[in-house]
């Protein structure tokens, strides 16, 4: 077991559960009769597996943080919507094998709730989310977005519970998921000029960018690639030798 752990205090494990969401992501044709493309859904399915073994195995939740990170960019639908109650089937059946993890982790370790700096902030947002309930017509497609909230303020008071911090970890993974997101774009500016053979090279190019990625949540790779891009500098202050560092830096 402590083989295990010290393989998930790794990059290349980081490193593995971003490339599984990268490939996973990059299946975005329709495979009929299924809503959502099978492969990106198998892909997902491997997180969460992997999500729950890691949850049952270590009272330290800390490891389990890569695949919650991938979950944010491994859906790859640009054309969902709440208008259509069909389209709820497979993100609800996933979040439900989803909480496998986290409700086998409390039976085995029975960890101690603990309130958190943010335990106030999350509560009110996810309040704020509920309020409209109240007020507002009764929709069904209306219900996961105010639930989102709660969502959010149960992530937030379960890790603060479970886990145990390092800088460094977190650093790792903010970097990798910096090299995820930038390859991402990457592909999509590709697929964007494989598309588009009859204009020129720039407009091709910008067929790419104009893309939705996909991701069920907010779209915009900008804001997330500038958030996790000084990760690159807290390892290069630690490690100013490591060149590697500092070409992958200029990708982005």
């Amino acid at each position: 077991m402590k083989k295990l752990e010290s393989f998930l205090n790794s990059g290349l494990y980081i490193f593995i559960i971003f490339l599984i969401t990268f490939v996973s992501w990059s299946f975005y044709h329709d495979t009929p009769p299924h809503l959502f493309n099978l492969y990106n859904m198998i892909g997902l399915f491997i997180l969460i597996a992997i999500n729950t073994l890691v949850l049952a195995s270590f009272k330290n939740t800390l490891y389990s943080l890569p695949t919650i990170i991938s979950f944010l960019f491994i859906i790859n639908k640009a054309t969902i919507s709440f208008e259509s109650v069909s389209a709820f089937g497979f993100p609800l059946f996933a979040f439900s094998v989803f909480l496998l993890g986290p409700l086998i982790h409390f039976i085995r370790f029975k960890p101690k709730m603990k309130k958190g700096i943010f335990f106030l902030g999350f509560g009110l947002i996810a309040l704020s989310y509920l309020i409209p309930l109240i007020y507002t017509p009764f929709e069904i497609a209306a219900i996961p977005v105010s639930l989102m909230g709660t969502l959010f303020f149960g992530v937030y008071v379960f890790y603060s519970s479970t886990m145990k911090g390092n800088l460094n970890y977190l650093f790792k993974m903010m970097m990798f998921a910096n090299i995820l997101l930038t390859a991402e774009v990457i592909f999509y500016l590709y697929q964007g000029y494989l598309l588009f053979p009859e204009l020129d090279f720039y407009h091709r190019i910008f067929q790419g960018w104009q893309r939705n990625l996909g991701w069920a949540n907010i779209n915009d790779m900008c804001f997330y690639i500038a958030l996790t891009f000084p990760s690159y500098l807290y390892f290069i202050f630690k490690k100013p030798k490591t060149y590697l560092l500092w070409f992958i830096m200029i990708l982005p």
